[in-house]
């Protein structure tokens, strides 16, 4: 990519950081789609917008084209941190370091630039690009609603959210979000002995989880895995002995395994007492990379592209149920989901010259 084009994009990466577009912040997350859609607004391009479950969102194609020979895809909604003042970006050892900078402004950025510039080059290119903000949060009211409600469809989908500049994805674990419960007597601190106590029965049914999951094994770590991501107890009294207590898991899976079979697993490991409520759940995807964009890959950068699995999931899931292939790889990442993400700038450079050089062959047959 050209100097100039990269010095556009990294200002881009840079304003769209400062547009704090928190997953608590709806305001702002309307004001990046608004910045956003101004952007593309351009001779020859119909911006389309939408809105579910109060997420919104847009969709830019050359008018007259309704089902592009390729889709850019991506999402503004970041992860929410402590302090509005920390949604700043700043350069950086040939980095652009700010909230949402890794996930995934920096992609969107380079995504916007190069869908306007193939229509510069040429005018009414089957080339379109779908911005979201709930990704965060599930995507079902962003790519899930374009896709399942909108009837939205490409001949290949591009979606930058997993892998590297020479890792590309081929597919991703599934998710389970639950709540466990256990049920016990409310007590003084002092007389343990009289009542049966929540917070231990939690603790007891997690360290059996643990083992149990830690008999999954594969390489590379492709194989069930079980987070603990919250435990909690209505008492704020450090003298008092909950009667209830909760626990939050994440639970990833490889297309080896069921959901139910995993759920089984977590109520085998509760007390007589234990529940489990199901908060969400997604299952896992096989992506499709176009053999073309490795040999351009590899051919830009000289290196030798990996194939990887990804323990994440993404918005890729709504694409895929629809018989679509969707190439997953991106620049160079770090720090995500922190104040410190960063995106290198020399990658971005790179990964949108793969992009310009895959668009000018595919758009040629």
């Amino acid at each position: 990519m050209p100097p100039e084009r990269l010095h556009d994009v990294a200002e881009l990466v840079r304003e769209l950081i400062l547009i704090p577009s928190a997953t608590d912040r709806p305001d702002d997350i309307e004001r990046c789609i608004d910045f956003i859609a101004d952007t593309l607004e351009v001779d020859g391009v119909r911006v389309d917008r939408y809105s579910s479950g109060g997420n919104p969102s847009l969709v830019a194609m050359p008018r007259g084209v309704t089902r592009p020979d390729i889709l850019f895809t991506g999402h503004i909604d970041v992860v929410k941190i402590a302090e509005t003042s920390d949604y700043r970006a700043r350069m950086e050892d040939g980095r652009i370091v700010g909230p949402g900078a890794a996930d995934m402004k920096g992609a969107v950025a380079l995504m916007m630039e190069v869908f306007l510039n193939a229509q510069k080059r040429r005018p009414g290119s089957s080339v379109g690009i779908a911005i979201t903000s709930d990704e965060e949060t599930g995507g079902a009211n962003g790519i899930g609603f374009l896709f399942r409600k909108k009837g939205l469809r490409a001949g290949t989908v591009i979606l930058p959210d997993s892998g590297s500049l020479l890792e590309i994805a081929t597919a991703e674990k599934g998710i389970l979000h639950i709540r466990i419960t256990e049920e016990g007597e409310a007590g003084h601190g002092a007389r343990p002995w009289l009542v049966r106590n929540a917070l231990d029965e939690i603790c007891s049914s997690l360290a059996l989880l643990r083992d149990r999951f830690a008999g999954f094994t594969g390489e590379d770590h492709w194989h069930p895995t079980c987070a603990v991501t919250n435990i909690s107890t209505p008492h704020p009294a450090n003298n008092c002995i909950p009667a209830h207590a909760s626990a939050t898991l994440d639970i990833r899976y490889t297309h080896q395994e069921k959901e139910s079979e995993l759920l089984a697993l977590v109520h085998g490991s509760l007390s007589a007492r234990g529940s489990i409520e199901h908060l969400y759940g997604a299952p896992p995807t096989t992506l499709q990379p176009d053999p073309l964009f490795i040999r351009i890959t590899e051919e830009v950068t000289g290196g030798s592209v990996r194939l990887i699995r990804a323990h994440g999931g993404s918005d890729a899931r709504y694409v895929t149920e629809h018989g679509i292939p969707v190439i997953m790889s991106r620049p160079n990442v770090g720090g995500v989901h922190s104040v410190h993400e960063w995106v290198e700038i020399a990658s971005l450079g790179m990964l949108g010259k793969i992009y310009d050089t895959y668009l000018e062959r595919v758009l040629k047959n």
